[in-house]
């Protein structure tokens, strides 16, 4: 199982170039927009500043849409563990994970307590953040903290916790990201590496093969991306309410960024919109990223 089966699902998840253009599209049926954005969860310098054309559309936007409102968080619930990663992992696993645990900066003892999918989550982001990828130079925190500068209304497709619920109810806590984290936790900086260099080229094609290599067991594919691509189509599509409203999107033009992923290979949310009437056309233009993700 390669790591990026982990880092799909976590930054749902790119050489420089000198103006970053991401992948975007534009959506449109009747009086209903969208500019479709992919997103990289967690980023660097490296990804900024943001194509001006891009900035003009969300100021010109009736809303933003993304994933979820992480500005309004609520308290969350975290499900109930049946089991901690000391009950699931061996001795020579143990050992191997208080060695990154060491090098991520967080107490053995602490990590062991945790179900696995929990320790999945604050290890990886804890070395994201030593190698300098942050949650605030996030595609969706920058334009989520743009909308609330200009006053442009934020929602969401679905709520924190539907995500953590999601996460959690994992086969054995979530057993499987854990080990697939710790198998490959020395590519953890190449890869990331080029996966940002890809969202900044708009490589459409090296995103298919990053998402073709994470090789997601059938359950977690369809959990993670097939299920939840369908539900954002239909919300787009005027059939279900955004997360915590009564009513549909109403008419009119919306700035949507989810997690790139969402938006390329094979049942992919611009797809599903096409098949629901919408003509879709690509506005941004790509290049190639200068790196590969080659078949382990």
């Amino acid at each position: 199982m390669s790591y990026s089966k982990l880092l799909s699902p976590l930054l749902l998840l790119l050489s420089y170039v000198a103006q970053a253009e991401p992948l975007s599209w534009f959506a449109e049926k009747e009086g209903l927009s969208y500019t479709l954005v992919g997103s990289v969860h967690v980023g660097d310098n490296s990804m900024y500043p943001m194509p001006d054309k891009l900035i003009q559309r969300l100021q010109a936007a009736d809303g933003l849409i993304v994933e979820a409102n992480t500005l309004e968080a609520k308290q969350l619930r975290y499900p109930s563990a049946n089991t901690t990663v000391k009950e699931q992992l061996n001795d020579s696993q143990l050992e191997r994970l208080g060695r990154i645990a060491r090098m991520s900066g967080m107490q053995i003892e602490d990590v062991q307590s945790f179900p696995p999918w929990m320790a999945a989550m604050s290890l990886q982001m804890s070395q994201l953040q030593r190698l300098g990828y942050t949650p605030d130079k996030g595609v969706d925190l920058h334009f989520m903290q743009q909308a609330t500068s200009q006053q442009t209304p934020i929602y969401g497709l679905e709520s924190l916790q539907f995500q953590i619920d999601l996460i959690a109810k994992q086969p054995d806590d979530g057993l499987e990201m854990l080990t697939a984290f710790m198998e490959e936790f020395n590519q953890t900086q190449q890869l990331t590496r080029c996966l940002i260099d890809t969202w900044n080229a708009g490589d459409e094609s090296n995103l298919e093969a990053f998402a073709h290599i994470s090789e997601m067991s059938p359950e977690l594919e369809k959990a993670f991306i097939d299920d939840r691509n369908q539900a954002w189509a239909e919300i787009l599509n005027q059939k279900q309410p955004l997360e915590g409203q009564d009513s549909t999107i109403e008419d009119g033009n919306y700035f949507v960024v989810v997690g790139s992923l969402h938006l390329v290979g094979e049942g992919n949310v611009r797809e599903l919109l096409e098949a629901r009437g919408f003509e879709v056309t690509q506005i941004s233009n790509s290049s190639a990223a200068g790196c590969e993700f080659g078949e382990e």
